[in-house]
């Protein structure tokens, strides 16, 4: 299933300028504070408009590729790279999370918001993903708006839009989810990692062991 199945790509930007603007920021910091990669090579996995991964840029050294299978999506992610590069350190990518067109342990930290619920065999994707992380590399996969506060924000001025925002879509549940992700770990061989739920939103955070000399 593809975003576009449920929601425009023209809907998704105009509340991600409109609405969501604050949660990116708080994400991305919350990703620097957890794991500490701020130097090196950061994947925003299905990236839609980019707004993660520029908002990653934006508050650290990393270089930043913003990769969606969507052609579309990435168009409006140039647009924005033209308004937020720092240090010309952003560039798109036209790519499937189910099989990454880059090379092995190339990528230092790998984060993906609102994407993963649809990707079609998320054992294989988080197999790729485990792939082209480097050594010591980790991944944040999953959706939320940083905060209860904020979650409650958006909440607040999208209900006068979508009555129904907030409710269950596609059978996308925390419960559901955190299943989910424990089966695709399991199924991977992924054994680092964390699940993250809460009132802000339901996250999956793994790391990938350093080499050893």
């Amino acid at each position: 299933m593809h975003m576009k199945d449920v929601i425009t790509l023209e809907d998704y930007h105009w509340r991600a300028e409109n609405v969501y603007t604050p949660i990116f920021p708080v994400i991305a910091q919350q990703i620097i504070d957890r794991f500490g990669i701020t130097e090196g090579i950061c994947l925003d996995a299905g990236c839609c408009g980019g707004y993660l991964g520029i908002a990653m840029a934006r508050l650290t050294n990393l270089a930043v590729i913003l990769m969606d299978i969507e052609e579309e999506a990435l168009k409006i992610a140039d647009s924005k790279i033209l308004e937020n590069n720092p240090g010309n350190r952003i560039r798109t990518l036209l790519g499937d999370v189910h099989k990454i067109p880059l090379e092995s342990e190339s990528i230092n930290i790998v984060i993906s918001r609102a994407s993963v619920q649809f990707w079609d065999n998320w054992t294989k994707a988080f197999s790729e993903i485990y792939r082209v992380l480097a050594p010591g590399g980790a991944a944040y996969v999953g959706g939320g708006y940083g905060t209860p506060e904020l979650r409650a924000r958006v909440g607040n001025i999208m209900k006068k839009y979508d009555p129904g925002w907030g409710g269950k879509h596609n059978g996308d549940n925390p419960q559901e989810r955190e299943a989910r992700f424990r089966t695709a770990m399991e199924e991977a061989g992924i054994a680092r990692y964390e699940i993250i739920s809460d009132s802000s939103g339901s996250w999956l955070a793994l790391s990938k062991p350093a080499s050893h000399s």
